[in-house]
């Protein structure tokens, strides 16, 4: 199937976008006023979010998959020369037996020439199309450690701070339906861990989405990205009451260790002269909890924190949808090989990926992507207030002071830097999957930290 084909199934219609926007303003009065929505939204605040949204916004980051304003060179291909000064780099470093956290531009250096141009495609990634491909790696040549070295390496030229994954300090999560994970039904697993397709959503808490296909799927495992500066103008023009719900900071997304267990924030935002989305649908509202796990059994009680997290309106719903299928309209399709290394702009573009098939086989083809969040200080975009929760559960440890706490409580930012002892390096998936507390189909922001990540990559030194 050609990918104008499979642009043209995918494609909505106006009717259907217009039904949803119907919906969503002949109830957003009464919704926003409704118990069912939030409890302590400041309407001056609410005002100042949504009458600083520009009409229209411009740049490099507006294009669309549907017309000739979509990225066309995106592909960063490394030829013989630039595989062998990335392999020579992998040696040098394990020669100098450092911990996989000391992986950095200095210890894993590159030619100038090769470093330039990995440059590049970081500022491609924070002022261009929003991504690219790094391609021209066999993943099969390596042992899993050294694919894991030339993954921290190269990505260390695109951003120098690598973002936290759990609680259980992980810095790299392994993106696949484990053929040791199959007694387990998928309603037990992160959606991450399942073969089943995926909504439009951020990594609330990425600066940069790094993928590192180790192996593709025999059928399917696509992913889309869409720019949400493009669906930002669609909505400002066609569906002004849909941006205002996205933009209103009355979304519950739920964490865990705080009282209240959930803040509130907008999902769509522009600061700094940016248009930025941080969603994913696995994470607003209230989530429910897997009775499986046992820990959870005083969570089921009515009356516990769990129960204050407010449940998302039928408003809001209808907003998701809306935004949803303008992802769907103006997506491109990226194609992967095994080895090929994905940078997204996690602010900036929304992505999604298909349902796949694995070989059966032992041994046989299946899917896996090792997956890792990176910031890069000199070229980082800037985050609102309300939207800096995630970010610091990923990020904080390098910014903050163990366990300081950042001000801002009324949106969830006052939570404290994870205390991190041991940043771990897994460069295998688990073999035995712990039940996780939650499991929405949701992406990262774990909401807790029961994802074990075994056979680390020299994981016994005290790094705090």
């Amino acid at each position: 199937m050609s990918f104008s084909q499979t642009l043209c199934e995918n494609m909505i219609s106006t009717q259907q976008v217009r039904s949803r926007s119907a919906s969503v303003s002949s109830q957003l009065s009464v919704t926003l006023r409704s118990s069912e929505a939030t409890e302590t939204t400041d309407p001056a605040h609410t005002a100042d979010c949504v009458a600083q949204l520009p009409k229209e916004v411009t740049g490099n980051l507006v294009w669309s998959g549907t017309d000739a304003s979509a990225p066309v060179n995106h592909v960063i291909q490394l030829d013989v020369a630039d595989v062998l000064e990335i392999e020579n780099a992998v040696v040098s470093f394990k020669a100098r037996e450092l911990h996989g956290d000391k992986v950095s531009c200095e210890t894993f250096p590159l030619s100038d020439n090769l470093s330039a141009r990995l440059r590049s495609a970081s500022d491609a990634v924070h002022t261009k199309q929003g991504f690219c491909v790094l391609r021209g790696l066999e993943a099969s040549r390596y042992s899993a450690e050294d694919n894991t070295l030339i993954f921290l390496g190269v990505a260390s030229h695109i951003g120098n701070v690598r973002g936290i994954q759990d609680g259980n300090g992980n810095m790299l999560s392994h993106v696949t339906s484990s053929k040791a994970w199959e007694s387990l039904p998928d309603r037990l697993r992160h959606g991450v861990h399942t073969n089943k397709s995926m909504p439009f959503h951020n990594d609330m808490g990425a600066d940069i989405l790094c993928l590192h296909y180790r192996q593709v799927a025999k059928e399917g495992g696509f992913i889309h990205l869409s720019s949400v500066a493009t669906i930002y103008n669609e909505l400002a023009a066609k569906y002004p009451d849909v941006l205002e719900v996205l933009a209103t900071p009355n979304w519950p997304i739920q964490i865990t260790k705080t009282r209240l267990r959930h803040f509130l924030a907008s999902l769509i935002s522009y600061h700094d002269g940016k248009v930025i989305a941080s969603l994913d649908p696995g994470r607003l509202g209230r989530q429910q909890a897997n009775p499986e796990h046992v820990p959870n059994k005083a969570s089921t009680v009515a009356g516990s924190s769990l129960f204050r997290v407010p449940t998302l309106t039928q408003v809001q719903r209808d907003a998701l949808a809306v935004f949803d299928q303008l992802a769907h309209k103006h997506k491109i399709s990226v194609g992967a090989q095994a080895g090929d290394i994905l940078f997204v702009n996690n602010l900036a573009l929304v992505h999604a990926r298909d349902a796949y098939t694995d070989e059966e086989a032992v041994g046989g083809q299946r899917r896996h992507a090792v997956r890792m969040w990176l910031h890069d200080e000199k070229l980082a975009w800037s985050r609102p207030a309300g939207m800096r929760a995630p970010w610091l559960a990923a990020f904080g440890y390098y910014f903050k002071p163990q366990g300081a706490v950042v001000d801002g409580a009324e949106d969830g930012s006052s939570a404290r830097a994870r205390r991190v002892v041991n940043r771990k390096y897994p460069i295998v998936p688990a073999v035995d999957y712990r039940i996780p507390k939650y499991t929405a189909g949701s992406a990262a922001f774990v909401l807790d930290s029961s994802d074990d990540e075994v056979e680390y990559l020299d994981d016994d030194s005290d790094l705090e």
